[in-house]
Parts: C-alpha cells; structure tokens; sequence
C-alpha cells in the first residue's frame, strides 16, 4: 500500500510522465490483484455435521433443533391458549409490517432462506431477499445503495420496487467507512432531520440495532469476532425505545453497549450478544463451528450469536448453503427484520475485518 501510494505521489508530482502514470496504474492494479487472491486463498470456517463432544447433546437440546413455523400457529410447544401463536397464525400481506418488526416470544426456532442477486462489477451492489423456510414465503428484500460512504442497506417488504421513497420501505442497515460498526433503523426520521421533523412527517426513527466487528485487517486475529447490541424486549413482548434523539443527550445509545474494545458494557434497556468462538480442527486444519447440519459451505461470514460464550443456547446462526444461497435461524427475543439486519452486516465485505 506505502508503496502505491508513493508511485501515485510521485506521479501526481511529475503529471508530464505519461510512462511513469502507465507504470503506476500497472502496478496499482497487479496489487489489487494479488491482494484479492490472498483473501480467496484464507481458511474461513468451515460447517460440521456432527459432533463427537459433550457440547454436541445440548446444541441438540437448546441449539436450533426446535423448529416452528410462525405463520401457521404451530409449535413443538403444545399451548391452545397462547394468544402470540394466535395473531402469528392469521398474519396477512397487509399484517407483515408488524410481523417483521415484532419480537417473537414463542420458544421456537424460525428457519429462513436467504437469497442473493449479484449487481455491479465484482458484485459491489447485491440485493437480498428473505424468505421462511417452509413454503418459502418472502418477507423482507434488501438493497446495497449506491455512492454512499459506507454500507447501506434499504429494507422492503417488496422484491420488486426497493426504494427509501416508496411505501414497503421498512428500514435500514448503515455502516461506519471501514465496515467495523453497523446500525439497524426503522423507516423513521432522523433526529437531525430539521426540515421533516418541523413538518411533522413521520414517527422519529428508531435504533433497532448496532453490531461491532472488531477490527481484522488481513485476518491476523484468527476468525471475526462481533458483538451485538438491541434493545431489551420485556415480558409483554415491547422493546425498549431508543431513537438516538439530540435532544436527550442523556440517554443512553445502543452503541454504549459495546466498548472500542468491543467488550460489553452494562447499559439499562440494552442486550448483547456475542458470536461463539469456533474451534480449531487438528483434522481439517480449520476453525468449525457445529451448524447441526443447517449450513454446508465454508465461509468467514458464517456466525452463531449466543448471550455470553459459555450459553449454548443460539439466539441466531447465519451460514452459506450455496453460491448465492444462505440460511438464516433465529429464536426470541429477535424480530425478522433484526435478524436480517444483523445477516446483512456479515454479508457486506469489510476493510478492515477482511
């Protein structure tokens, strides 16, 4: 990179060098090159079917074996009196903005289909599209913007018509320039959106989520490691408001969850989760993590977050099933559009956690 920079220098100095600027851009590019191999050629995690340890029964007593469809009200927990099942069991098209944004309570596991649309040169600027498993029913599609500093993700309840200015826009996915830090919002306005907030058009945008990578560069701290922060969901199922409003400067934000260290910090109305840590395989001479079957592709992106490394319990688990495919298993407290957010924010390629 010095090295670039100083043949890019050197040539801005002396611009009547057309040789030296033909040489410059070579060697920029072949660089570009070999630096995109390298990242081709680096073990990511790999899936395992199985499991011979003791941590392999309880992933299949608390992991993601207990499946359940929440549209149709059944459940592998047998509860007629449950009402969650009852309003999940008549949810309608015109009903998804509510299922896609509402914490589930039921003890369930949700499995869904990830799909992806290449756009773009070297695939710069994908949309995605959800689905639930069974049946195969779409809920949510996203869409990489354009010109834009960071990431940015726009979320519908559309396939067809992805746009922040059309009716099915839900929400967004952003990220700091390097791709370290991610922030989850409703379709809201923002707080220091002077013009839309004095004529009063719309509900002040909501923090739904932050995710933190710690910084990677070249993959010389071992796997990613993220950390998590949503709002806390209470028995009656509400989560706590956070809108990063400038006017209530005192208030916490989901940031202040997470440490530049990325450590979790104790913040009121705000919950973390981590991805386990994957284990060293002597036998494949990689780092695995036990997916139960769900994820079959080796891939840096695949993760299971978990509340703290010693829980076996999975709160969510996000892997690659195919070149363009990935599943995606969550559990309560999460909402679909969580979830996916979070999914998200591992797919988008990274500066400095790559």
């Amino acid at each position: 990179y010095d090295t670039c920079m100083f043949i890019l220098r050197a040539t801005l100095y002396h611009s009547a060098s057309i040789p030296l600027l033909i040489s410059s851009i070579f060697i920029i590019y072949i660089f570009c090159i070999a630096f995109f191999f390298f990242l081709m050629i680096r073990r990511p995690p790999r899936s395992t079917l199985s499991s011979s340890s003791a941590a392999s029964d309880v992933y299949k007593r608390q992991g993601m074996d207990m499946v359940f469809d929440p549209t149709n009200g059944s459940s592998h927990y047998e509860d007629d009196d449950n009402e969650d099942d009852d309003r999940l069991a008549i949810c309608a098209p015109s009903d998804i903005h509510e299922f896609v944004s509402t914490p589930f309570t039921d003890l369930g596991v949700v499995q869904c289909q990830i799909f992806r649309h290449k756009s773009g040169l070297f695939n710069s600027y994908p949309s995605y599209e959800l689905y639930l498993k069974d049946g195969m029913r779409f809920m949510v599609a996203a869409r990489k913007r354009k010109k834009t500093t960071g990431a940015y993700y726009i979320m519908s309840l559309s396939k067809d018509e992805i746009s922040r200015h059309d009716k099915n826009f839900i929400g967004k996915v952003r990220s700091n320039f390097t791709g370290t830090q991610f922030n989850i919002f409703d379709s809201g306005v923002a707080a220091d959106d002077k013009e839309r907030m004095k004529n009063g058009s719309g509900e002040l945008r909501k923090d739904l989520g932050f995710i933190n990578y710690e910084s990677n560069i070249l993959g010389s701290k071992g796997p990613r490691k993220m950390t998590v922060a949503l709002p806390l969901v209470n028995d009656q199922g509400q989560a706590a408001l956070f809108t990063q409003s400038k006017d209530s400067p005192d208030v916490p934000s989901l940031e202040a969850a997470v440490g530049e260290d990325g450590n979790v910090e104790n913040v009121e109305n705000v919950f973390c989760l981590v991805n386990r840590a994957p284990k060293w395989s002597e036998r494949l001479a990689a780092y695995t993590l036990d997916f139960r079957g769900r994820v079959t592709m080796a891939s840096v992106k695949n993760f299971q977050l978990v509340e703290d490394q010693e829980d076996d319990r999975i709160l969510l688990q996000f892997g690659k099933v195919g070149t363009d495919e990935f599943t995606m298993d969550f559990r309560a407290p999460l909402t679909p559009m969580q979830a996916f957010g979070i999914c998200l924010s591992s797919l988008d390629n990274k500066l400095a956690c790559e």
